[in-house]
């Protein structure tokens, strides 16, 4: 949610704060431009991913620990869900949200547009780490490729046909 709402105010902010101006003069292109707004939203959303999950962690170890005396190893699946398809679904739910962003008029509307790529993301990791979706880790990691490999395409063409005169509008 940090880094949706981050990614979704990215252009759109800088537009209401007439700062977008000053930020075109500097020596960096257009997609420089896109990918470090895109990687600030991410390099966000991930230290929240990673503290929260091994907060979750610490918490069922040792609970587990006092209960039974022994330790609980993770499954593979959600090393394969925090190491590889969470950060490639929020590499491309926030370039998808910059690229919005840089097209709304105001910072409502991308934040309102980014909401409907958070949804269908948290009811999957949520059926996943629930059990109710059970999916193994071999397909997991096909699926992370996948999803890793479109992250990086939409991380490199971030800035698509987006020329500066279209940005200020």
């Amino acid at each position: 949610m940090a880094s949706s709402v981050m990614a979704a105010s990215s252009f759109v902010g800088e537009k209401e704060k007439h700062t977008l101006e000053t930020l075109l003069y500097s020596p960096l292109s257009l997609g420089q431009l896109f990918q470090s707004k895109i990687l600030a939203g991410f390099s966000v959303g991930m230290m929240i991913s990673f503290s929260s999950f091994a907060a979750m962690l610490l918490v069922m170890e040792l609970e587990s620990f006092f209960l039974t005396g022994n330790l609980l190893l993770p499954a593979a699946s959600w090393l394969v869900i925090m190491l590889l398809i969470a950060p490639a679904i929020s590499l491309i739910a926030i370039a998808v949200t910059v690229r919005s962003s840089a097209k709304a008029q105001t910072i409502e509307e991308a934040q309102q547009r980014a909401v409907f790529l958070i949804f269908p993301i948290l009811a999957l990791l949520i059926g996943q780490f629930t059990g109710i979706i059970l999916i193994s880790a071999g397909l997991l990691w096909g699926v992370g490729i996948v999803l890793a490999a479109l992250a990086i395409l939409l991380v490199k063409r971030a800035a698509g046909n987006f020329t500066y005169e279209k940005l200020l509008k």
